[in-house]
């Protein structure tokens, strides 16, 4: 198992708070929700749980653009991966939020490609 990956596909950086990120999902719209981690696929988000209500692995994302200055500015699309310690009925406690990009331009990927590279812990 690659020690940089923990086996997931991309290498992932824990983000210090003060990074957020808004979406779409569903016609419902999430503005400055706090990042937990990112990759160059994709990010986490550790979420409330009842923020979490009508999420389900296999949605669609859109919309996606980050609430930082050193993250890049393009809106792009995603795709829900997982979400961990949600039960259907859930009202208390954090649900871990996995989004994949679907949809991301060169420059948004080789700025965050870039960002990744440097906060990378090794």
């Amino acid at each position: 198992m690659d020690p940089f990956t923990s086996g997931r596909i991309h290498a992932r950086v824990t983000l210090e708070p003060g990074y957020a990120v808004s979406f779409t999902h569903e016609g419902r719209t999430f503005p400055s929700l706090p990042m937990a981690t990112i990759s160059t696929g994709g990010f986490g988000l550790r979420l409330p749980a009842p923020v979490t209500a009508g999420m389900e692995p296999g949605q669609a994302i859109s919309n996606i653009r980050f609430d930082h200055p050193e993250l890049p500015g393009d809106v792009v699309e995603g795709e829900i991966t997982h979400l961990l310690a949600q039960r259907h009925g859930k009202t208390e406690g954090f649900t871990l939020l996995g989004v994949k990009f679907v949809s991301s331009p060169p420059e948004f990927q080789t700025a965050l490609n870039a960002f990744v590279a440097e906060h990378l812990v090794l």
